[in-house]
């Protein structure tokens, strides 16, 4: 009765066989590989994070060491420069130009010194203070800089002009207000013009499925920055010019601005010809949308 069968169901049994067969011998070749893959991801992912926890400890006794190094140097700079101006006071008739001048050249140092700290204090600080949040309207907090700054403004023959409509945004005040008036204070400083003209706005990128950020900049009419320099003008006390040239300074401040910004989850970037000033843009991600703008369809910013 077997032989009767014949040979094709056989042939077809043999054949589902020899499918069921290969069929689980490639499962479990895909398990086998998938568990070793997953594996190999979880490794790979316990070492970022292991990498990461480093880094962040690192950074962190980094930040300790700059804010207690800065902290600690304050009071035997302001030392050193008081006793050399009592010297200077008390010795008045006994010291001759040469004392003189590098008494002053002591006091000169030890000032500079000081705003070095002062400035990697103020840096070191960000990383170690909670932001503090709030819905502010950027013209009102604009017009506070402006208004503070308005003296020296005055003295420099500076002006400064808001040409678009600012929304509200979600933010930390006094530090975006540190952004603007860092901002503000370069385009003054770095400027060999008569007349020093500021103009801030805010034009808004569109963004797909989302409503359109702002991204605000702070233009001026001043020395503007070569393109080889524009990667390292974010670095901590690095100054393009001489030590004295456009009133001095520690070179921290740019540095700060893209501090604070990071912290807000924001991007900066600069546009800037040689000689025809420089434009500051910058995202901040806390935007409100309680300004409605027809220059999304006309805005073509990057970043």
């Amino acid at each position: 009765e077997i032989l009767n069968v014949g040979l094709l169901p056989w042939i077809s049994f043999l054949s589902i066989l020899s499918i069921t067969a290969l069929l689980g011998f490639i499962f479990w070749r895909l398990s086998s590989e998938k568990l070793k893959i997953q594996k190999k991801v979880d490794e790979q992912t316990k070492s970022l994070k292991d990498y990461a926890l480093k880094l962040e400890i690192i950074n962190r006794d980094l930040d300790d060491f700059a804010y207690v190094a800065s902290h600690d140097l304050k009071e035997p700079l302001r030392g050193l420069y008081n006793y050399a101006e009592i010297l200077e006071e008390d010795y008045q008739g006994k010291l001759d130009e040469d004392g003189r001048k590098k008494l002053e050249t002591l006091k000169t140092l030890a000032k500079r010194m000081e705003l070095f700290v002062e400035r990697l204090f103020q840096y070191s600080k960000l990383s170690r203070v909670e932001l503090k949040s709030a819905k502010v309207d950027v013209s009102e907090l604009i017009a506070n800089v402006i208004d503070i700054q308005n003296i020296w403004l005055q003295e420099r023959n500076a002006t400064v002009e808001i040409v678009d409509e600012m929304p509200m945004i979600v933010c930390d005040p006094p530090q975006i207000e540190e952004v603007f008036r860092n901002l503000i204070t370069n385009g003054v400083k770095y400027n060999d013009k008569d007349q020093k003209k500021i103009t801030i706005g805010c034009k808004y990128r569109p963004v797909k499925n989302s409503e359109p950020i702002p991204v605000f900049w702070v233009g001026d009419n001043g020395i503007g920055i070569d393109s080889e320099h524009k990667k390292h003008i974010f670095k901590i006390f690095k100054r393009l010019h001489g030590r004295d040239e456009y009133g001095g300074g520690s070179g921290a401040g740019l540095t700060i601005v893209w501090k604070i910004i990071e912290r807000h989850n924001g991007q900066i970037w600069v546009e800037s010809e040689k000689g025809k000033g420089s434009v500051f843009y910058f995202t901040l991600t806390g935007y409100i949308n309680d300004v409605r703008s027809s220059e999304s369809e006309n805005s073509n910013l990057g970043g």
